[in-house]
């Protein structure tokens, strides 16, 4: 009988362990009171036998009727796994954390892709969260959540408001500085280039330049706007993108020739920045344009008769003037271009006055003033002598009558010959020989 009370004990058992294993999960765990009651509400007698399946490698028994009630054993107690509310924030991108909801905010913490942080607090500003910064030291930051993902609820957080934005500090613009100079002069694609050299002395590049070049002769007006420069002082020269400090640079103006002899002001800007972005500084520079006069650049040379051209200037209109560009003020005096052009027949421009024909006009027209003042200095030179030598003579008479006087020769109060001059006295001598002849020949018979 005892044998038979412990086959059906064991047979329960294996019953009720089998039973608990297959039980569907709800997603709540079964407390250890309710499988209790459970045994406990199973009949003590009269249990129909029954087969309980197990594990193939440990198969179980057929159990026997039970003829009396089993004492079941405790079921151990299974603790739930709690879920965590703890709001979390994870992020897909490298993304800052700042003192407030802005660039304009101070930059506390870099998140880097997978880092996490726990959000402490909502923000009032949309699409923002208030974390604390995960390196220990307890500070908070507002964290952009473009790449944020969020696990748990923030509900039950507290909601901040944006702090002041902070006063920006005022930092010092880096000032520019550079220096420029006229550095060549060429012609090139049928203009006079003025070749404008750009030393920058400044701590930081430049990267780009408005030159305004007017030619004050014409009010012939070049501007540009360039975010390069030359690197070479010619027409055509290989692109520099910017100035470094130290180094030079090179822009170019290019007016209708000729330009030799003619007054350019330049108005150059130069900024550190593409497009003329600042900072920027200004400079201006007056140039006086000189005259190409190199011999190996000439050829045909014929010369030319300073007389003939001073007597062309002696013909020369001449008159005062103003523009009629009533931006070009003042009156100035000069010859007109026609009348120049075609009184000496020089130049290739009906409306311009070549600078260098008429600076060589002018020297010719000297050099025949100086030939005139010459030959009058020699005639001058020539009558000074032949006075000399009559001066000379005089006095030589003025002793030879001296000396006649000396002798005893009777004295009158004037001393003609001193008043009469010697050639006087030729004349007075021809006269009456003539006189005498005269009155000769009319004595004698026909």
């Amino acid at each position: 009988m005892k044998k038979l009370h412990l086959l059906l004990l064991t047979a329960f058992t294996l019953l009720f362990a089998t039973l608990a294993c297959n039980l569907p999960s709800s997603g709540t765990p079964v407390a250890s009171q309710d499988v209790d009651e459970a045994v406990e509400a199973m009949p003590a007698a009269g249990v129909p036998t029954a087969t309980v399946q197990v594990q193939a490698e440990d198969p179980p028994a057929a159990a026997p009727l039970p003829s009396q009630t089993p004492t079941p054993s405790e079921t151990p107690t299974v603790t739930p796994t709690p879920t965590s509310s703890i709001p979390v924030v994870r992020v897909s991108q490298n993304t800052n954390c700042r003192s407030g909801p802005g660039t304009v905010y101070d930059l506390i913490y870099i998140f880097m892709v997978g880092d996490e942080a726990e959000i402490i607090a909502r923000s009032s500003a949309p699409n923002y969260v208030i974390i604390e910064v995960p390196d220990g030291s307890g500070e908070e930051c507002w964290l952009w959540m473009q790449y944020g993902e969020q696990t748990g609820s923030t509900d039950h957080l507290p909601e901040r408001t944006p702090p002041p934005t902070p006063t920006p500090v005022a930092t010092a613009t880096p000032e520019i500085d550079f220096t420029i100079g006229v550095n060549n002069l060429y012609f090139c694609a049928g203009k006079d280039f003025v070749i404008i050299g750009i030393t920058n002395t400044g701590p930081i590049k430049l990267e780009s330049t408005q030159i305004k070049a007017v030619d004050q002769d014409t009010s012939e007006t070049v501007s540009r706007q360039l975010d390069l420069f030359g690197s070479t002082p010619t027409c055509m020269s290989i692109a520099l993108a910017a100035i470094n400090p130290g180094n030079t640079g090179y822009t170019t103006a290019g007016f209708t020739p000729p330009i030799a002899g003619h007054t350019i002001n330049i108005t150059y800007k130069a900024c550190a920045g593409d497009g003329l972005a600042e900072p920027c500084l200004t400079k201006s520079l007056s140039y006086e344009v000189p005259f190409v006069s190199d011999k190996n650049a000439k050829a045909n040379f014929e010369p030319v008769d300073s007389g003939e051209i001073l007597a062309l200037v002696s013909d020369l209109p001449i008159t005062t003037w103003n523009y009629t560009d009533s931006s070009l003020e003042g009156r100035h005096i000069g010859p007109m271009a026609q009348d120049f052009n075609e009184l000496f027949g020089f130049g290739d421009y009906e409306e311009y006055i070549s600078a260098v024909d008429s600076s060589g006009v002018a020297l010719v027209a000297i050099q025949g003033l100086s030939d005139i003042g010459e030959e009058q200095a020699q005639r001058i030179a020539a009558l000074e002598s032949q006075n000399e030598m009559l001066q000379a003579q005089n006095e030589a008479l003025n002793a030879r009558v001296d000396a006649l006087e000396a002798q005893g020769a009777p004295k009158s109060g004037v001393r003609w010959p001193a008043l009469v001059p010697a050639s006087a006295l030729a004349v007075l001598t021809i006269a009456l020989l003539l006189g005498m002849s005269i009155k000769w020949r009319g004595r004698r018979p026909d």
